[in-house]
């Protein structure tokens, strides 16, 4: 089989083309433009170019770096104060992990997310629950938020704090806002509509809730053709419930799990160019996650994988601290929040 016809859907009537058009390898393939490819007559030559480019060594100049940087889809949070603290908002192609102690806010600062993703973007926005009773209609009804002076904040959130103003021409607007929708969803119902739960545990002990949980992501790529934001709420919570791994020899293979959980979340987020966020749990420990008093529960990887965190600490009466932890192009920041039961999130 030649290094063409390796890959998924090249046959050799593709390669055939293919070669005609001077690509004679994956890699080659892989740093092509689509133009290219549709002028030689390759159907379905996005998915073929995108699967060179997983498969091949993709080159690229700091140029075309930062272009696609900066396309990346941004979604918010609905707090402009978090969005702005992120550069803009979730970005698309990042895992973020929301972590805390126990009734530090987790779950709804990630439900709120949630709802402002089917409020304000276009796509569905999902919802894979670990845990029973999380997933709330009456309690995501409460978040949404009427729009307005607050719908224009958030764009400022996203877009700096000249909104779509401070760009320079209907193109630049077009592009960087073409994710928003023109007229937020504000009736409940059809906010709800655009919101998806998945069923992600069992209680019968006959039933692999990992393996659920693990085919959940597959099943949100299989079910849905475009995806602003998925939450796992929790990522851990059936690990820890899990009976596979009891004690300390069963570390590696407990670690291999995640580690395929957490590649396939990966590939998830840039599939979609959507954000997956992850609550987490955390453990105190003064040497762990840059220099911070806790760290997160499972293996080094984690930490190496989550792009970056959002820990939200307790404060006085229902004020919480978000903080912003290695952002790979943000410093460390952090703002506080009002989050109370049953409303949405407000800056404090």
């Amino acid at each position: 089989m030649s290094d063409l016809q390796s890959l998924s859907g090249v046959g050799p009537g593709k390669e055939s083309k293919l070669r005609d058009a001077g690509i004679e390898s994956v890699n080659e393939l892989a740093n092509a433009d689509l133009d290219t490819l549709e002028n030689a007559g390759i159907r379905q030559a996005e998915t073929i170019l995108d699967r060179a480019q997983r498969q091949g060594v993709q080159i690229q100049s700091g140029v075309a770096v930062e272009e696609e940087q900066q396309e990346a889809a941004k979604v918010t949070t609905s707090l402009p104060e978090v969005d702005a603290m992120m550069g803009g908002g979730l970005r698309g192609g990042f895992i973020v992990g929301v972590s805390g102690e126990s009734k530090a806010g987790k779950t709804q600062f990630a439900l709120q997310s949630l709802v402002a993703a089917a409020q304000y973007h276009v796509g569905e926005a999902v919802y894979i629950e670990t845990e029973p009773n999380r997933f709330q209609t009456e309690r995501l009804r409460s978040l949404i938020r009427d729009d307005g002076e607050m719908g224009e904040n958030i764009r400022k959130g996203v877009n700096g704090e000249d909104g779509l103003d401070g760009l320079d021409d209907q193109d630049d607007r077009d592009d960087r806002h073409e994710e928003y929708l023109d007229d937020p969803r504000t009736d409940p119902r059809d906010v709800l509509s655009h919101i998806h739960k998945i069923e992600a545990y069992e209680p019968d002990d006959d039933v692999d809730n990992l393996r659920v949980q693990r085919n959940s992501y597959d099943a949100v790529r299989e079910t849905f053709d475009e995806v602003s934001i998925v939450v796992v709420d929790s990522f851990i919570a059936n690990f820890r419930l899990s009976g596979e791994f009891t004690d300390r020899s069963d570390l590696p293979d407990r670690n291999a799990v995640i580690a395929d959980h957490l590649e396939a979340i990966q590939s998830l987020s840039n599939d979609f160019d959507c954000p997956v966020l992850l609550t987490l749990q955390v453990q105190g420990d003064p040497d762990a996650y840059s220099g911070s008093d806790f760290s997160l529960w499972g293996p080094v990887l984690m930490d190496h994988t989550i792009t970056h965190l959002l820990h939200l600490t307790h404060g006085k009466g229902d004020k919480k601290q978000v903080e912003l932890k290695g952002h790979p192009s943000q410093p460390d920041d952090e703002v506080t929040l009002h989050i109370p039961e049953d409303e949405p999130l407000i800056s404090a």
